[in-house]
């Protein structure tokens, strides 16, 4: 049978009888709640200002990221929780009891959203409520049998919700695909949808509604559907990362896991979680990637998603891949890096009749670079010099110019510029180029003059020059060097001791930088928000600075 009315609707219910721990900083909880409290409290007048609108919760982030798992513990006070100190992880929240029905639908798993539900998502939603009222199991047999034909009109659902304060959470809100895409037909029905939404769950006191999705676009959608003529802001929150090292190994039996690898799986507990089970989602990251490498991409799109890497902008993704990243609060897409190796990794792979040989093996350069970094011994360096390298090449790459990358010679005056690694350079069968170790033996080596502007990095894998780890050549649009800038990478606080070269522009990029920059021995000492704006909206995530906030590295 169904629940009669929403008063007799009981609380959801995780579905899975043994839950991981819910691994999550101190606070995220208290937000979701604070955040679902202060708007469920609010009514909205018709006709109000875009800045008065109540504005729904949005949490987004990758497939297989935790979605669901998070939904449920901000309503579930059943489940356990490992909020804790980033001393310990321990679980100091107890859930709580709320005066308002949290209605939990899901358009995935047991109850997925398919093809023929698409064009009319007002019914696809119903007919999920009336499950969720549902006293029987909740599975997938249940959910075809009775509930998948089901026809349950807008107005037999609002009298079932009658004046109950309530919180409608929407669990994947993106599978009902064509609220980003609709057809002509199907327009007036998404619109109904929104309408539904609007009426029943957002203007009135006491009501709200929290949705998960993987793709961030549809907020801008299910905006312009619910007011066509003018827009509504959601409020958009990251889902939780790891608090700390010491948390994750606590919950999930990981002892040996080191910064470094919960950082490749963008500090996502599912992801971690499913790494340490050795079963790490990829059927739905090779089918998103195939349908990538079945568009009629080119060297603008790779550059534009290479550029994402800095910005953040979820325009510069393309959609079938956006599934595969992770957002911050503000709506900022973040990489996760074992995803995006695989996607560069393809790229480089299968791009030879789309992309030059050129941009293919700096993509392949990166895919190495990130796969040093995640090798690489904990104090040895050698991860820190991979990680500032491989943003360097995909700032140069992408003519993204910083503080720490100075592009403005070419930018000011629109001079298109070819990007290399480790070359043009000058060797013999005797004398190659990890042989050499000094910095005036290299730029000796490097040629004075080239065909056309050119920036260029110099990074020894496997040996090291005297002062140096990374080393920048620049050539003008004549073709005639007129610029070297060297890079010393410290994963401490250490600033070097000796005078640095004339004739360079010489950087000190520090793990544990101060606040304020420096000049000293003709060094420049960046700052730590320096570093961070190098490393834009994804990278900023994986510095040295970010390693000893997790605590417990190994």
């Amino acid at each position: 049978g169904i629940c009669h009315s929403l008063e007799e609707y009981p609380e959801p219910v995780y579905p899975r009888k043994k839950p991981y721990p819910f691994v999550c900083g101190r606070s995220w909880l208290k937000d979701m709640r604070d955040v679902i409290q202060l708007n469920l409290d609010k009514e909205e007048d018709d006709g109000a200002d875009d800045d008065d609108r109540i504005q729904p919760l949005c949490l987004a982030r990758c497939s297989r990221g935790g979605k669901t798992r998070s939904l449920y513990s901000v309503v579930d006070s059943s489940l356990k929780t490992d909020e804790g100190s980033e001393e310990d992880g321990d679980n100091n929240d107890e859930g709580g009891s709320f005066d308002f029905k949290s209605l939990l639908v899901s358009f995935n798993d047991s109850s997925d959203a398919r093809a023929e539900e698409q064009d009319d998502p007002l019914a696809a939603l119903t007919r999920r409520i009336a499950f969720a009222a549902y006293k029987g199991k909740k599975t997938a047999k249940n959910f075809d049998d009775i509930f998948r034909q089901m026809v349950v009109s807008a107005e037999s659902t609002r009298k079932w919700l009658g004046q109950t304060r309530c919180v409608l959470l929407m669990d994947e809100l993106n599978k009902l695909e064509n609220l980003v895409n609709p057809t002509a037909e199907s327009q007036r029905l998404a619109e109904k949808f929104a309408e539904f939404l609007k009426n029943n769950f957002l203007k009135s006191a006491g009501r709200y509604f929290v949705f998960t999705t993987h793709e961030v676009f549809i907020k801008r959608k299910l905006s312009n559907l619910m007011d066509p003529k003018s827009n509504r802001n959601f409020v958009h929150r990251a889902l939780p990362l790891i608090p700390s090292l010491i948390a994750a190994q606590n919950a999930f039996g990981w002892k040996d896991l080191n910064a470094r690898e919960a950082i490749y799986c963008g500090l996502i507990p599912g992801l971690i979680l499913m790494k340490r089970r050795s079963s790490f989602p990829t059927e739905k990251r090779e089918e998103a990637v195939q349908t990538f490498l079945a568009t009629n991409y080119r060297e603008n799109t790779v550059l534009s998603l290479l550029k994402s890497l800095i910005t953040g902008d979820k325009d510069s993704v393309p959609d079938s891949l956006e599934q595969l990243m992770d957002t911050s609060d503000g709506g900022k897409i973040r990489w996760i890096p074992d995803h995006m190796v695989y996607v560069l990794s393809q790229i480089a792979d299968k791009g030879f009749e789309k992309l030059s040989d050129e941009l293919r093996t700096l993509v392949q350069k990166i895919t190495d670079l990130f796969d040093q970094f995640k090798g690489a011994k904990t104090y040895g360096g050698d991860g820190w010099e991979a990680l500032f390298g491989l943003v360097l090449l995909v700032r140069i790459l992408t003519k993204q110019s910083d503080h720490l990358i100075d592009l403005a010679t070419f930018l000011s005056t629109n001079i298109e510029f070819t990007t290399s690694f480790n070359h043009p350079i000058n060797v013999t069968a005797k004398n190659q180029f990890e042989d050499i170790q000094d910095a005036d033996a290299l730029m000796a080596a490097i040629p004075k003059k080239q065909e056309g502007a050119r920036v260029a990095i110099y990074y020894p894998e496997h040996a090291s020059f005297k002062q140096y780890d990374i080393l920048v050549v620049m050539w003008d649009a004549a073709g005639d060097r007129f610029k070297a800038m060297g890079y010393q990478l410290k994963e401490g606080k250490e600033i070097p001791s000796d005078q640095a070269k004339s004739g360079f522009q010489n950087f000190v990029v520090r793990g544990k930088a101060a606040q304020k920059s420096n000049k000293l021995r003709n060094w420049e000492i960046a700052s730590d928000d320096q570093i961070d704006c190098f490393f834009g909206s994804s990278g900023v995530q994986w510095t040295p600075k970010r390693w000893k906030e997790l605590k417990g590295s190994t």
